[in-house]
């Protein structure tokens, strides 16, 4: 079983735009000559040669690329780039972890007057997209998808309150005075840096010799190390716990090539291309490697101190609903009275796919702390199952009609009825004082 987060969001058809939008790129090769091209979609104007230089910069302050970069980008590199990232076997390069490279292919293919009807969302809404080959592809997505794009499209029309919330993206734009010019991702001071969990496990490899912490020296210190500069992120210092927790308020441990640390090095214009280890494909590759492996031990630490809820038998054996409850006292007798309950039937989208949704927690006679929840499927923690990871909540003593702790589903593919079981693992869930 694979799981897919669902979020629904709120839609809003705007009027058709024009927007010219000039894209440069080394060999002069522009996305309009991609044969599949959306209908109303923005133009992209072709340029050559190097009249594209300075261009990047301009872009990167200009609401719609903004708004992209926030709304779609994020998604569309985490589920697409292995086909559209560019040199893959699908086309354009939307899914390139350069926002603003991405930017025009996804324009070409989106309709921003009916997001619905966008080439992104009508090709991937099929879960027989790229030949069955494209895991995360089909209606929960493409809905997904659909607001996201809706979301983009408030942007592109210069919403100013849109715009104004906005941060920059890529070749060293300046979006404020928290944001570095030559890292366009904001720098976390240091009340969010205080709240960095250290794994032990995840800190004695990232500090390990030739591991994370020795790499980022190596490559990132003359901007991000101990004689960098004052304002820039210190992941790459000397001192590996200051190191390890900027690096991992950078870090995406569910897909690690999602993580900001990859995206920056995989960016040749970083730093206004001043980062010479970035765009090095080996280098890349290398840090992927070690991020990888770096993602393992925090999981690894992690899981041993969680709170997890012994597997059980879906149960499903029409389209249901069926609810599912453990008693968590159980588990731990300091939750004595307490329950966590969750529904699932069969999704509406397809006869293949679980839904689960309404995750509940029902307390007694104490206040219960509850943060982020991973799906045991099959006896297995699926680390991609992010749906629940964001619920951080203190839920109040004797709700003994339940507390909801999201209101997202979670499609679940199903394997074989008669034998699959879900289980669920608690980063946190203790009493409070």
């Amino acid at each position: 079983m694979s799981v897919i987060g669902k979020n629904i969001f709120n839609q809003k058809p705007l009027l058709s735009l024009t927007l010219a939008f000039l894209l440069f790129g080394a060999n002069g090769c522009f996305l309009s000559n991609i044969n599949e091209k959306q209908e109303g979609a923005i133009e992209i104007v072709p340029v050559s040669g190097n009249e594209g230089e300075g261009l990047l910069s301009a872009n990167a302050e200009a609401c719609g690329p903004r708004g992209f970069a926030k709304s779609v980008h994020p998604s569309l590199f985490q589920n697409c780039a292995s086909c559209h990232a560019g040199g893959g076997r699908g086309p354009g390069n939307f899914a390139s972890p350069n926002a603003l490279s991405a930017y025009g292919s996804a324009a070409s293919k989106t309709n921003f007057a009916l997001p619905s009807g966008s080439l992104l969302v009508t090709k991937s809404s099929s879960s027989n997209h790229g030949g069955g080959g494209c895991i995360n592809c089909g209606p929960a997505w493409a809905a997904t998808l659909t607001g996201m794009i809706a979301e983009w499209a408030k942007a592109e029309s210069n919403d100013a309150l849109v715009c104004g919330s906005l941060p920059s993206v890529g070749g060293g734009g300046s979006g404020g005075n928290s944001t570095d010019p030559f890292d366009d991702g904001i720098y976390s001071p240091g009340g969010e840096a205080a709240n960095v969990e250290i794994v032990t496990e995840g800190l004695a490899e990232f500090s390990k010799t030739a591991g994370v912490q020795d790499f980022l020296v190596n490559n990132c210190s003359s901007c991000h190390g101990d004689a960098g500069r004052a304002k820039f992120a210190p992941f790459a210092v000397s001192a590996s716990n200051q190191s390890y927790i900027e690096a991992k308020l950078r870090a995406d441990f569910l897909v690690v090539d999602r993580s900001r640390l990859m995206t920056r090095i995989s960016d040749s214009e970083h730093g206004d291309g001043g980062c010479a280890a970035c765009g090095n494909e080996s280098l890349i590759t290398n840090l992927s490697s070690l991020m990888t492996a770096w993602s393992a031990a925090e999981f690894t630490g992690v899981q041993a101190s969680r709170v997890s809820l012994n597997s059980k038998a879906v149960g499903l054996a029409g389209v249901g609903p069926v609810q599912l409850s453990w008693d968590l006292g159980a588990v731990d007798s300091s939750l004595s009275g307490a329950r966590f309950e969750i529904s699932v039937e069969q999704s509406d989208a397809s006869e293949f796919t679980y839904r689960f949704y309404n995750p509940t927690l029902i307390t007694a006679g104490q206040s219960l702390r509850v943060k982020a929840i991973y799906f045991v499927v099959n006896g297995a923690l699926d680390p991609f199952s992010a749906t629940y990871t964001r619920v951080d909540e203190l839920i109040e003593s004797n709700t003994s009609l339940g507390h909801v702790l999201s209101v997202d589903s979670a499609l679940v593919s199903i394997d074989d009825r008669s034998t699959d079981t879900i289980g669920f693992s608690f980063s946190i869930l203790r009493v409070e004082e």
